[in-house]
């Protein structure tokens, strides 16, 4: 989701009014020195060292630079293969992740029609679960003997099952991810297309362009780093995903393989040279996106305050386009209906739908010990990871904006570094910096999870408060100075609570996304006692008689997620 915050439209483009204040004057105090410092010091201990692990135990070996283990990669044929499946697989999601998003989020930003608002409604379904757990309800409706195969061979459509998803096949690992990660990039589009320049559009129509070739010669080149950048994110995080082939029985990823090297990691340096190698991968996609969004930086920043209007579809349009829509639509919230159908079934075999229903599924969550376990784990993660988002995220949004610390532009590349660092890597790297230290996850993960949980949204946090900065005018607190108030009584008393909003919605969302925070959960809670949501929805998966206990927790965090993510909409809609 990294694109979608960086491409969506400030609140002074829709108010109408001009925000922009003249350029306050930076300040800088002693007292900026020790915030940047602990500042600095957090970063550098807790993102910038583990990734310094990672290459120290992949590239030295007996003190001195050595790239025989990754030679050694190179001449192993079987990490050869499964590197190429990963690629395959992630390249083959992600061009049709954006083959899918392209169309849907030009209908919903150019059309309207009955139904638009529930379209745009249920886009957001799937990130209310991480993918990895809509196995058990696309398993459900999907299988061999799932009410799909049953349905059709109602009708008599068929004679004997279909196998849609075949147990260890890289296709029904990329249909899931398709269907979760389209709708990251959809938003990025519709906020994209939307700012587009009306002036541009009106030129070409005047000069006889037809709607093809608008969309070919504007829209889409206009679009060009938004689409460039969610299909980044998508080749990168299903690269890295490791919930969803874990849960289909698809070994032949380096995510599973690098996840297999656990228990010897310390003693085999091949594990942290794959982790290194993709490590690498992923931060070169990410450089290479972001290079190419800069230089198309002045293309991107064309922003009117006029927005294209959206023209109604009526007759066979709008036949034609309904079906498809509600076709894709319900398929990308299969998975959750599945699992809505599992927790509440009494009775559910060999029929196409539960022939009973029961509540006591959900009643055993909030009674099971192992359910009970990660609610209380994740839900402390997130509060504290929530807490530290915030202190870090606002601090250094407030020393990028407003003050004239040294090396500030450093600061912000730093604490943007970990779009670009999927989960695993910071997990990987996590262990191998701190063990045998009293952050050791062996002994007690919990300090890590809630270290992790913060440094993965800090982005989120960065970027929020820092378009929070760039609205709010800087009188006030020039005001306070002028009358000889010290920095942090003016953050204390005008800067939080003129940003509260923005706090607040990036505080809400922080604390959602750590609730079902995957990578790290999976890879440094290895005992019950320490699990956290994630982790336990695994767990409950391999058991016989976890797979309805699992749905149901699975119910519950779709609700809790749903209304965090009402909240925060709510309150950046203030």
């Amino acid at each position: 989701m990294n694109g979608s915050l960086s491409n969506r439209p400030s609140p002074a483009t829709f108010s109408g009014r001009d925000n922009r204040s003249p350029r306050p004057r930076r300040y800088f105090y002693p007292s900026l020195w020790l915030t940047g410092a602990i500042i600095w010091i957090i970063l550098l201990l807790f993102l910038v060292y583990p990734l310094l692990s990672i290459a120290k135990n992949a590239l030295i070996s007996d003190g001195r630079f050595s790239i025989s283990p990754m030679l050694t990669l190179l001449e192993d044929p079987y990490v050869v293969q499964i590197a190429f499946n990963s690629f395959g697989l992630a390249l083959s999601v992600s061009i049709l992740t954006t083959l899918v998003a392209i169309p849907v989020a030009l209908l919903l930003a150019y059309k309207d029609f009955p139904g638009r608002r529930l379209v745009l409604l249920l886009l957001a379904v799937p990130l209310l679960l991480p993918p990895f757990i809509g196995v058990i309800g696309l398993r459900q409706l999907l299988g061999r003997f799932g009410s799909v195969n049953l349905f059709l061979m109602y009708l008599g459509w068929t004679s004997h099952p279909i196998d849609w998803l075949p147990t260890g096949s890289a296709t029904a690992v990329g249909i899931l991810q398709v269907l979760h990660y389209y709708p990251i990039i959809v938003a990025q589009l519709i906020s994209s297309f939307e700012q587009q320049p009306l002036s541009l559009h009106e030129a070409a129509r005047s000069v006889g362009a037809s709607a093809s070739s608008r969309l070919i010669h504007i829209t889409l080149p206009l679009a060009l780093p938004t689409i460039i950048s969610g299909t980044t994110l998508v080749f990168v995080s299903s690269f890295t995903d490791l919930g969803t082939p874990l849960l289909f029985e698809y070994r032949s990823v380096l995510s599973v393989q690098i996840f297999n090297m656990l228990t010897d990691l310390h003693e085999n340096s091949v594990g942290y040279a794959l982790v290194f190698a993709v490590a690498a991968l992923s931060l070169g996609l990410f450089a290479l996106s972001d290079f190419f969004t800069r230089q198309h930086a002045a293309e991107r920043s064309v922003r009117e305050g006029a927005a294209l209007p959206r023209c109604p579809l009526t007759g066979w349009q709008l036949v034609g386009v309904i079906g498809p829509l509600a076709l894709l639509t319900t398929l990308s919230i299969v998975p959750h209906l599945g699992i809505l159908f599992i927790a509440i079934a009494n009775r559910w075999f060999f029929t196409v739908l539960p022939t009973s229903f029961t509540f006591d599924h959900l009643s055993v969550v909030f009674s099971h010990p192992l359910t009970l376990v990660g609610l209380r784990t994740s839900l402390g993660l997130a509060l504290v990871s929530s807490l530290g988002v915030i202190l870090l995220g606002t601090g250094v949004a407030w020393l990028v904006v407003r003050s004239q610390l040294p090396g500030k532009h450093l600061l912000s590349l730093v604490a943007l570094s970990p779009l670009a660092i999927p989960g695993m890597l910071f997990a990987f790297g996590y262990l191998g910096a701190f063990s045998g230290t009293v952050l050791d996850s062996g002994i007690n993960p919990l300090p890590l999870l809630a270290i992790a949980y913060t440094i993965r949204r800090l982005p989120f946090m960065v970027r929020i408060v820092t378009a929070g900065l760039a609205e709010t005018s800087a009188t006030y607190e020039e005001a306070a100075r002028s009358v000889g108030a010290r920095p942090l009584s003016i953050a204390r008393h005008i800067t939080v609570p003129l940003l509260s909003r923005y706090i607040a919605t990036g505080a809400i969302l922080c604390f959602a996304f750590a609730m079902v925070e995957v990578s790290d959960s999976l890879i440094l809670a290895r005992e019950e006692r320490f699990y956290p949501i994630a982790k336990v929805l695994y767990a409950l998966t391999a058991r016989p008689d976890g797979i309805e206990i699992a749905s149901a927790l699975g119910v519950v965090v779709m609700v809790v997620s749903a209304l965090l993510f009402g909240a925060a909409r709510f309150m950046r809609g203030r």
